[in-house]
């Protein structure tokens, strides 16, 4: 078989689960737990663990009102069958994430019953889209709401399709089930596909429907989802006190969408960073070309709905974060394979996608001959200057078959495309990342956490502390998070203590104070004898406290 005859189903729909157990055994080997996010998760699913108080979540010993339980429920379910295992955890999105490519082909045959193309090729597109792929294995929320949202657009078309009104129950419970995952934001994916459905239907579709029955189901939908998160909410708001309830029932959704406590971007900045969350089917011009022949079926309409809507809010919403776009890539990916399966191709094509490896594949041969000044100058980090020139190397070889794209069948086009992708997103994360995940592993400094509690020592740490050394060291106590002003305090009443503090460059060790210290998140992390370092005003003086 060559690869201009790549007919067999089989191998295509099992191409995406060979795909995603091949980087998720990488990323176990690879790649530690990244905090601030992945080590505050786990952090709060193992003090879930230890108090076995399955209602309010907490964090370091407080209530964690930023996030509903869901995952740490799922988490708690996958150590009580497996033990207490970070890989426990990690599988959790991508298991979300493999679901969510089952769904993509039942709802691509629910919107176009006689294209095989589409549903055979909808989930390799959108596992090998560039941020989908790197999130299928970083322990984080948005994939879970993607498959909610998914399953909540099944139900719609359930409906649409068939008049089943048990489709309506399907999006209550997709509805519930996101906001348990990540609060009131699924909404943004759904609604919006139901309430403009007399724009994405056909006319046929709208003479056959009555709209009051139809609105009248997205009434019912809300409902039961609303009673589903409530079931955990109104007993957590009780338990949690008066603070963790005003947070998790109007503090944390109100204070995203009218004044972000974080993240707050201007209104353009998602189309800024689209095109690379996208790639590489964005530069993909098949796809382009494909959109300006589309007949814009309800299909097709449906999916624009989907995305354009969802982008159209993100945009308006004051916090932004890339990965809130995640759960409107399936629209997209089902867009990219219904306009390209007859594509027009140019000897272009495959240039247009291969430029952006290309520039990828310079800057890391340029870092490589490049002199350690002009790095320091450009305030890269440390690690960049030990990363290896044959990376460069290899990424110009993944353009050589990029530029091939033009000269294959459409089938095959994609899945070379889609390999092309994946050999790079492994060959940037497992290959230029390797000399710097190490600056992220909070293992070394959790070990010496840990050792510490057992020792009964006092610890606190000089900074806004996320949990990050609760999960890797297995810590069975909290920290104290000090501000600079009550250091001295602290080590007044906590004379045998140690104290972790965050400096730019390392704390002399002929001091015989630092008990441990190491580059960390572009910083360096020390670990100081709380007896040494109150004995030192001078020391004390320096370090502003």
């Amino acid at each position: 078989m060559t690869i201009d005859n790549l007919k067999n189903p089989h191998a295509i729909q099992l191409l995406p689960i060979a795909i995603w157990v091949g980087f998720f055994l990488l990323t176990l080997h690879f790649r530690p737990l990244i905090p601030i996010d992945e080590t505050r998760y786990l952090a709060v699913a193992w003090e879930m663990w230890q108090r076995q108080n399955f209602i309010v979540p907490h964090l370091n010993g407080q209530t964690y009102s930023h996030k509903p339980p869901l995952l740490f429920w799922i988490i708690q379910g996958g150590w009580w069958l497996f033990g207490v295992h970070d890989w426990v955890a990690r599988m959790v999105p991508g298991l979300f994430a493999m679901a969510s490519l089952l769904l993509l082909v039942r709802l691509s045959r629910t919107l176009w019953p006689d294209d095989d193309h589409s549903a055979r090729f909808a989930p390799l597109v959108l596992l090998t889209t560039l941020y989908w792929l790197l999130f299928t294995t970083t322990l984080m929320f948005d994939l879970m709401v993607g498959f909610f949202a998914l399953l909540g657009v099944c139900g719609i078309c359930q409906v649409w399709r068939s008049g089943n009104r048990w489709g309506w129950w399907i999006v209550g419970l997709a509805i519930g089930g996101g906001v348990l995952a990540k609060g009131p934001v699924i909404l943004v994916y759904i609604l919006p596909i139901a309430f403009l459905a007399p724009l994405w239907m056909d006319r046929q579709d709208s003479r056959r429907s009555s709209w009051l029955r139809w609105y009248s189901g997205c009434a019912f939908a809300i409902v039961l989802g609303a009673s589903i998160a409530l079931a955990w909410a109104l007993p957590a708001a009780y338990l949690g006190g008066e603070a963790y309830a005003n947070q998790i029932l109007w503090g944390q959704t109100s204070g995203r969408l009218v004044a972000a406590f974080s993240h707050q971007r201007p209104w353009w900045w998602y189309l800024a960073i689209l095109p690379l969350m996208l790639y590489p089917w964005f530069f993909w011009l098949p796809a382009w070309r494909g959109l300006q022949r589309c007949q814009w079926d309800s299909g097709a309409r449906l999916c624009a709905t989907w995305a354009g809507s969802g982008l159209l809010i993100f945009m308006l919403i004051s916090g932004k974060q890339a990965h809130y776009l995640l759960p409107l890539f399936p629209a997209i990916a089902l867009l990219t394979v219904r306009v390209t399966k007859d594509p027009v191709r140019t000897a272009y094509d495959g240039w247009v996608v291969g430029s952006v490896m290309l520039l990828f594949a310079a800057v890391q041969i340029a870092i490589w001959v490049a002199p350690e000044p002009f790095l320091v100058t450009l305030e890269w980090p440390a690690w960049v200057a030990d990363i290896a020139p044959y990376w460069g190397l290899l990424l110009l070889i993944v353009v050589t078959i990029g530029i091939k794209l033009p000269t294959y069948s459409a089938a095959a086009s994609t899945v070379v495309l889609a390999i092309s992708n994946v050999t790079f997103v492994l060959i940037h994360v497992f290959g230029v990342m390797h000399p710097g995940w190490s600056y992220y592993d909070t293992n070394p400094m959790a070990t010496r956490l840990a050792v510490l509690q057992d020792q009964q020592v006092p610890i606190a740490i000089v900074a806004k502390y996320h949990g990050e050394f609760q999960f890797t060291g297995r810590l069975t106590q909290p920290i104290d998070s000090l501000k600079k002003d009550k250091v001295k305090h602290w080590l007044t009443n906590n004379p045998t203590g140690q104290l972790i503090v965050y400096t730019e460059s390392p704390i002399a060790l002929e001091r015989q104070i630092v008990e441990y210290d190491n580059a960390y998140r572009g910083r360096h992390i020390s670990l100081l004898d709380g007896a040494k370092l109150a004995s030192n005003p001078a020391l004390l003086d320096e370090l502003g406290y």
